[in-house]
């Protein structure tokens, strides 16, 4: 197990591994598996009282998970992150072009899928906080729930359902992928100088 990853996060690392589909919602953040590295940077370099060191370190357990995505069968990825996401600064202006420019190329692998909540939904379901469910034949579906401090995850039956439900209700919400490109595109200009 990678010593740079915290005990609390290695279990969902190996699940992350062996899974052979995600379902995931953001309201805060680009999801890590999705980010960029100096968005990363950005993040990681936010946390109080953390050493660039740490910060460092955590960067490069980050990049490498994402090589799940890459391999020969990566797993499926839906993904819908909020509007929010997309207008909240990150890192600098062109942190966040990088940022969105990477969305834009990842929505084109076919494993990927990327949708947003746009703020005309006024949906509320998801609110406070993101997470993701991992699906995988002969593994029980698991959910790894954001938290400020750490997150959690759990296998329970009845809380896989629960946030299964809300994923779907916050996806019934959420623009389609090709709609949700175009606006990822408009926004974009934001951060163009």
């Amino acid at each position: 197990m990678n010593a740079k990853i915290p005990p609390w996060f290695r279990e969902w690392v190996e699940i992350e591994q062996q899974a052979e589909s995600f379902r995931a919602w953001h309201p805060l953040t680009v999801p890590g598996l999705l980010q960029t590295e100096g968005y990363a940077r950005a993040i990681l370099r936010g946390k109080p009282g953390v050493s660039s060191a740490s910060a460092e370190n955590s960067l490069s357990s980050r990049m490498e998970r994402q090589a799940v995505l890459r391999r020969e069968n990566p797993p499926m990825l839906w993904v819908v992150i909020d509007e929010g996401v997309l207008l909240r600064p990150v890192g600098s202006d062109e942190v966040m072009l990088g940022q969105l420019d990477h969305l834009l190329e990842s929505a084109q692998q076919p494993h990927i899928t990327i949708q947003v909540l746009p703020y005309i939904a006024r949906a509320t379901t998801g609110l406070l906080g993101g997470f993701v469910i991992a699906q995988s034949k002969g593994m029980v579906d698991t959910v790894y729930l954001q938290s400020a401090l750490r997150g959690h995850t759990t296998d329970q039956p009845g809380e896989v359902r629960e946030t299964l439900t809300w994923y779907e209700a916050i996806r019934a919400e959420a623009l389609s992928q090709r709609e949700s490109l175009v606006l990822i595109e408009e926004k974009r200009s934001r951060w163009t100088t």
